[in-house]
């Protein structure tokens, strides 16, 4: 599972809410429900790495197959 920051410290995670900037994330430390944390308190590290990876999705996306 991913985990995200909060406070300085990982946490697995699941999300609720399907907007970005609007997401609720409901934050487990070794299984156990710790905190629910809306996406803009989490720590600007989780943040960036989730646009980062949307970016890159989404460019995984368009580029046609090289290969063939």
């Amino acid at each position: 599972m991913k985990k995200v920051y909060y406070k300085g410290q990982p946490y697995d995670y699941r999300t609720s809410g399907d907007t970005v900037g609007k997401r609720q994330f409901v934050l487990y430390k070794n299984g156990v429900l710790t905190h629910f944390v809306q996406e803009e308190d989490l720590d600007k590290k989780s943040v960036v790495s989730m646009v980062l990876d949307a970016y890159y999705r989404s460019i995984m996306n368009e580029q046609p197959a090289l290969l063939g």
